[in-house]
């Protein structure tokens, strides 16, 4: 199913049915996704760093936003651009390193089998989303470097290295495995050893620089490494080295099962035969290496949650040496893969009606009007506070104009802090000292909070740590 498109055409229109489709489900929904959320709450203002995330991604959505506004239009159409640029570029390096126009395609449409790209990274994911496309570009950049070591590749590698640091910081992992690799591989080795390396190092240390200052400035190093922390190893100790190392076989099995599953089962047709592209040899090290530094990484930090979305832009480009190994009449393959790919779209835009058709409770169908309104009609001259970054951007997206503040936001600027009268939602009934609430709303919002409504005199007091100090 190529409908006639050949080449970059055909990869086109993958793009432009992508886009239109990611943007099509956000309509659907009644409320945001929680990265949606996040980003509806964080793009009130410009900082030097959100929360335990990088800034870019949140810059990218704020300018965005200046241009069509806030609304489910705005946030799903920087996740469409993102989505479809990931796509074009795993197109321009799999023409690159396998030197073959249908090899390429087929590394696009083998993304329909990549559970957590097809799914997550299609309906949700931010930063997550943004990385892939960052490492695709540095893959693509180092591809580049292999055929020319030419002054504009290397400034091409270090824009790649300033926005990769300030998508997400495990793309330090993909550097650490490219320093690594370059020991075993010729063609790496001469990249990294060329004197113009220090170019593209230089220019993602200016790109970093103002980000890394805001990381070590007040506090912000210590809150981002306990929220990590809580996210990696959660609630339960495991065995040391054997629950992390259990735990990132499991990851990438949920990350590459459907692609051993269509190995197999076009091995047993014999519509394939696998082989070694020589081609690769370097990218293949690359790929090696980059699992013994994840395995390294997870077993010394004795992390107990792995999450596939966390590896997935670690091992997206290396969809190309799957593809790679094929060496059967592309042309059936191509058939069959853009009819998959399209089955996956018209899959993912029927889901969600289909959910809200059959009464699936979803998080995303959840309406936070009623909240909205309740604020705006008792509260409407006094500062919001929301139990979280969650509810605050459900809140915002519902009132644009509003400044809205949450009590998990330990990144706000000082000077953002006003000294008014305020009403602080909480989700326990003694989070503040001496003071009874006001209102309340049990088993509210998808999760089933229990809300507690506060009035305070001075917002700006309650963030510095006055009297109305939060308990911890």
């Amino acid at each position: 199913m190529t409908f006639g498109l050949k080449g970059q055409w055909f990869i086109g229109f993958l793009m432009l049915l992508s886009f239109l489709a990611i943007i099509t489900i956000s309509q659907f929904k009644i409320s945001l996704e929680l990265e949606d959320a996040e980003q509806s709450y964080y793009t009130q203002s410009w900082r030097l760093g959100y929360d335990d995330q990088p800034p870019l991604y949140t810059w990218m959505q704020k300018a965005t936003n200046n241009i069509f506004g806030l609304s489910k239009f705005s946030l799903s159409f920087l996740r469409g651009v993102l989505y479809a640029a990931t796509l074009v570029g795993l197109f321009f390096l799999g023409k690159k390193i396998l030197n073959n126009d249908h090899k390429a395609q087929l590394v696009v449409l083998s993304t329909a089998l990549v559970p957590v790209f097809a799914d997550f990274a299609f309906r949700r994911l931010s930063h997550t989303l943004l990385l892939c496309f960052v490492i695709v570009l540095s893959c693509l950049a180092l591809a580049c470097l292999k055929k020319r070591k030419s002054l504009g590749n290397y400034i091409f590698l270090g824009v790649c290295l300033g926005i990769g640091m300030l998508s997400k910081y495990n793309y330090v992992l993909f550097v650490a495995a490219i320093s690594i690799a370059a020991l075993s591989s010729k063609d790496l080795r001469e990249i990294v050893l060329d004197i113009k390396i220090f170019i593209p190092i230089i220019i993602g240390l200016l790109l970093f620089l103002p980000h890394l200052y805001w990381i070590f400035s007040d506090d912000h190093l210590q809150k981002i490494q306990e929220s990590v922390s809580m996210k990696m190893n959660g609630k339960t100790s495991g065995l040391i080295i054997l629950s992390p190392m259990w735990n990132t076989f499991m990851a990438f099995f949920q990350t590459a099962s459907l692609l051993v599953l269509a190995t197999l089962l076009l091995w047993w047709l014999k519509r394939i035969k696998c082989k070694v592209n020589g081609g690769s040899k370097w990218f293949f090290r690359l790929f090696v290496v980059q699992i013994m530094v994840l395995l390294v990484f997870f077993v010394v930090t004795d992390v107990e949650n792995v999450e596939a979305r966390w590896l997935l832009p670690l091992f997206l480009p290396y969809l190309v040496l799957w593809i790679g190994c094929l060496s059967e009449d592309n042309g059936r393959l191509r058939q069959w893969g853009g009819f998959v790919f399209v089955l996956f779209i018209v899959f993912q835009v029927v889901r969600t009606p289909a959910e809200v058709l059959m009464d699936i409770k979803s998080d995303n169908q959840f309406d936070y009007a009623p909240l909205s309104n309740m604020l705006r009609n008792k509260h409407p001259n006094e500062v919001w506070v929301l139990p979280d970054v969650t509810y605050g951007g459900q809140i915002r997206l519902l009132n644009e104009g509003k400044t809205i503040y949450t009590l998990d936001d330990f990144s706000i600027p000082a000077n953002a802090k006003v000294s008014r009268k305020g009403v602080v939602l909480a989700k326990a009934k003694d989070d503040f000292d001496e003071l009874q609430p006001i209102d309340s709303l049990l088993q509210y919002g998808p999760e089933k909070d229990d809300i507690f409504l506060f009035e305070v005199d001075d917002v700006a007091q309650m963030y510095f740590r006055g009297p109305l100090i939060l308990k911890q």
